[in-house]
């Protein structure tokens, strides 16, 4: 009997005789691979701190990019492959791709090409190609000598990690230079293996620093320095195909390292526990899963589970133990989470009705801040996409109590402060509505009241104290082209208390005074509607580039903002989301915070945005990041895609790690939800979390559980107030048009909360009761 042979039997003895005690089952489920039925899987990858999975398939040369969901997201073929290697004669045989390496935004996917062909010139014939999962472009990186092991299994190790590519051959680890801007590799360092071995895996455990690695019948570790390695062994484990690293793998003690044994006869995988692959305890791995199939790789996933590939097939596996929400589970109650967050700031302390407190705070403490017309804003389109996924109308009376208060129409007469223009004051006292920090009459609080009356009044079309409230808030604000300066995209941030704007609380565009912009070319003049124009006129405006080739816009030339201020105009503006420019910039400020994440291995996948620090607030960019403070709410804003219909479920899934390992964190109000979290003070927890900067995650969750719910709930035209409960497509007249609408949805009959634009008596049905109002309405000809 040969040694690899001994080695798998030994492999399977092994396994009928421990059994499953040692650890929970593993639970296994099809990864929807679409290659040929001859197809030989390879290599498979996951990116550590979002969504992104791949596979390889050496019989065809291509490479499968996936999401979380199993959504296939890109296809990399023999032909555009070598295409940037023409000397690669690839074929059906076991050359191709050998290896694969995300990186942990999963921005990039490193693939290793392995080839008998010859090389042309004095180079090494081997190559890294570099694949941009943001941009889909696909570069050659770097020319290597690989010499995998065998003809059998090609399988060697590659990793990518702050900014550097490991990549493994006979006897060597060579370090590239990989970070954001760098398409062609240049190396950085080379370290001798130990008897000249060729890892067949290399992992790393991101939070210790510490490289992992299999060959000559060991598992290897070493901390990742500057120009080298200095490996240890971990103790033996035979036929190691590759490795996966996670720490948040299945239930609480399945946290480790695990490694594919894998011959021709079959495979298994082995556990090696935390403590054991951090050299902390003696090495005594158990197996966890098989006898299987012979395989060829496996790869942690951000979502917690396993992939593993060999032959035709690809499997995800999770384990039972594992106590956490699922990924879908998780999505749900975020979103719920954050709506009951909302509607727990509406006068929770004994405040007058209606009134929304701007922030929670952590349970130990008394709430402080003020009420604010933002803060009422957010509850309100929470509670607008909560009924819109739930095709209810249970929000309804916390919408009404809410836009009452802030339209001055609350039976006890307390009213909001607003300027002789209409422009609401930012901070209230909630026993008054006047001043309780004095902020000014701020025109970005008015721009989110203003649109939130606007999409509630359309939302609840039949409910007559909701239109009320939303043609007061809307009616209320006058003379809204003297806040803009259309020419020069000046936007003034605050008004003076008998009209008009203060002239020192100017800002340029770009900035979320857009959703302003926005309601004053709907409301205002032709001078606001020419701002409109220019604003949404990207080349205008000045940028800064923080990965070559992608600028993003901001206020200033070099400089960059929080992302809060363009998540706002993707959820809201629907001439923001129609603007392939302006989709454009919410892929290029993705693609730079993920670029961010790849170069310093942060412990969460980091979105620079606005809100609590450990010293106060701040509102966080990409090159100004006290405590590198990663803001989840603004990661989930990005599941909203760009604007064009689609989905980008990878950061949601970077969100659902940070929950996975810990970030939720609970308030005052009960809520259980991702806020913020910093990289360098691990164990610090905010001790207030704001509304503004809290909402847009949900709000861009809501889109992976109803696609088109933003533009339907938030974006899309404003409410036209000359409008009425039957003008269905808000154009102020009761005709033809609407009669066309009323009858698609009548036909649809007694759906409860599913028909809700042509429910005109605020009873969540469409039938002959909404008939006849629609009848009284449609014979005036206009809403009266």
């Amino acid at each position: 009997m040969n040694r690899s042979a001994h080695s798998i039997c030994l492999v399977i003895a092994a396994f009928a005789s421990s059994g499953s005690s040692l650890l929970a089952a593993p639970v296994s489920s099809v990864w929807p691979a679409s290659f040929a039925p001859v197809a030989n899987i390879a290599a498979v990858a996951g990116s550590a701190l979002s969504g992104y999975e791949a596979a390889a398939d050496s019989v065809s040369d291509s490479i499968e990019i996936r999401d979380t969901r199993g959504t296939l997201l890109a296809s990399l073929s023999r032909t555009r492959m070598t295409a940037l290697v023409p000397w690669m004669a690839l074929n059906s045989s076991a050359d191709g791709p050998v290896s694969l390496a995300f990186s942990e935004s999963g921005r990039l996917l490193f693939i290793a090409l392995h080839t008998t062909s010859a090389s042309p010139d004095s180079s090494p014939a081997d190559a890294i190609l570099r694949y941009d999962t943001q941009t889909d472009s696909l570069n050659l990186f770097a020319r290597v000598d690989l010499t995998p092991p065998d003809a059998t299994f090609t399988h060697l190790g590659m990793a990518h990690f702050k900014g550097r590519l490991y990549v493994a051959s006979a006897g060597t680890i060579r370090c590239y230079n990989a970070n954001r801007n760098v398409t062609s590799g240049s190396l950085l360092f080379t370290s001798a293996v130990s008897g000249g071995a060729t890892p067949t895996s290399l992992v790393v455990d991101r939070t210790q620093n510490a490289m992992l690695g299999a060959w000559n019948g060991q598992v290897w570790r070493s901390i990742i320095g500057t120009n080298s390695f200095s490996f240890t062994a971990l103790g033996s484990l035979a036929s190691v195909r590759d490795l996966a690293f996670s720490d948040h793998y299945g239930g609480v003690s399945n946290a480790g390292l695990y490694a594919l044994s894998s011959t021709g006869a079959g495979s298994a995988t082995w556990f090696i526990p935390l403590a054991q692959a951090r050299a902390t305890q003696a090495f005594s791995p158990s197996v966890y899963d098989g006898p299987n199939p012979p395989l060829a790789s496996i790869a942690a996933l951000g979502d917690g589970t396993l992939l593993s590939g060999g032959g035709t097939d690809a499997t995800k596996t999770r384990d039972s133990s594992d106590t956490r929400l699922s990924f879908e589970n998780w999505i749900n109650d975020e979103i719920a989470q954050v709506v009951f967050f909302g509607k727990s700031l509406i006068s929770p302390d004994g405040e007058p009705p209606g009134w929304v407190i701007d922030a929670d705070v952590i349970p130990s403490w008394n709430r402080f801040h003020p009420a604010s017309p933002d803060a009422a804003a957010w509850t309100v389109f929470l509670c607008l996409m909560s009924d819109q996924l739930s095709g209810t109308s249970s929000n309804l009376p916390a919408v009404r109590s809410v836009l009452t208060r802030y339209a001055g129409l609350a039976p006890d007469g307390i009213k909001p402060d607003r300027s002789a223009d209409g422009i609401f004051q930012h901070w209230l006292e909630p026993s008054t509505g006047g001043i309780k920090w004095n902020d000014g009459y701020a025109t970005l609080s008015t721009m989110k009241i203003v649109h939130a009356a606007a999409k509630a009044a359309q939302f609840y079309p039949g409910d007559p104290q909701v239109r009320a409230a939303a043609k007061a808030i809307i009616g209320g604000v006058k003379n809204w082209d003297s806040y803009l300066i259309p020419s020069s995209g000046i936007i003034f941030f605050l008004g003076n208390a008998g009209g008009g704007p203060i002239p020192g609380s100017l800002s340029g565009c770009y900035n979320e005074g857009l959703v302003f912009v926005n309601a004053a070319a709907t409301y205002g003049g032709s001078g606001s509607q020419t701002a409109l124009t220019n604003w949404l006129n990207r080349s205008l405006w000045p940028t800064g580039t923080f990965v070559t080739g992608y600028p993003i816009t901001s206020g200033s030339n070099n400089s960059f903002q929080a992302a809060f201020t363009n998540l706002y105009s993707l959820l809201l503006v629907d001439g923001y989301r129609s603007s392939p420019d302006w989709r454009a910039q919410i892929l290029n400020l993705r693609l730079s915070n993920y670029a961010w994440t790849d170069d310093n291995a942060p412990r969460w996948n980091t979105v620079f945005s606005a809100g609590t620090t450990p010293s106060g607030y701040s509102a966080d960019d990409l090159t100004s990041h006290a405590d590198n403070i990663a803001t989840f709410t603004s990661l989930e804003a990005f599941a909203a895609g760009v604007g064009d219909g689609s989905v980008h479920v990878p950061a949601a899934t970077g969100a659902y790690h940070a929950y996975r390992i810990g970030a939720r964190e609970t308030f005052k109000g009960g809520a259980s939800i991702l806020y913020r979290r910093s990289s360098t003070q691990l164990t610090w927890d905010p001790n207030s979390a704001g509304m503004p900067d809290v909402a847009l995650g949900a709000l861009g969750l809501a889109e992976l559980v109803q696609p088109g719910a933003v533009e339907s709930v938030l974006a899309g035209p404003l409410y036209n107030i000359d409008s009425c409960a039957a003008d269905f497509n808000n154009d102020g007249l009761v005709d033809d048009a609407d009669f066309v609408f009323f009858v698609s949805k009548y036909n649809d009959l007694l759906i409860p909360g599913a028909y809700r634009p042509g429910d005109l008596n605020g009873d969540s049905l469409c039938d002959d009761s909404d008939f006849v109002i629609f009848v009284a309405a449609y014979n005036d000809l206009l809403c009266n």
